[in-house]
């Protein structure tokens, strides 16, 4: 048996690539989480360099947390990616997502483990 993990949302939006897994996992970072690891990255926000216009706050805003929400909000009641997930229409895709935002690791890595291993069960023998 293989198991690959990808880290990244957009499978989720594509049917002939999400049907393909196994486990769908969604774990939930608030804006001002995402911002806050986004800006204090090396080489970012006040260490961005001048012209490096892809690693400051304004573009934070106007392209990552854009996209973030534009690539999510279908999964979450009226869009709103902060507030409640659309419980319906991740059932339906098979994904299951971590109770609360902006989780610590160790909690996050615990809970992965577990819901993996739940839907990978009869299928690794």
């Amino acid at each position: 048996m293989k198991m690959v993990i990808i880290e990244e949302f957009i499978p989720f939006t594509v049917p002939e690539i999400r049907e393909r897994l196994d486990a769908r996992l969604f774990v939930r970072l608030s804006h001002g989480k995402a911002k806050h690891r986004r800006m204090t990255r090396p080489n970012y926000g006040a260490e961005a360099k001048q012209g490096e216009l892809w690693e400051t706050e304004d573009s934070f805003e106007k392209m990552v947390w854009r996209n973030y929400v534009e690539q999510r909000m279908q999964f979450f009641e009226e869009g709103n990616v902060e507030g409640r997930m659309d419980a319906e229409r991740c059932k339906q895709l098979g994904i299951v997502v971590q109770e609360g935002m902006d989780v610590e690791a160790q909690e996050t890595l615990s809970w992965a483990v577990c819901a993996m291993l739940e839907a990978l069960k009869g299928k690794c023998l």
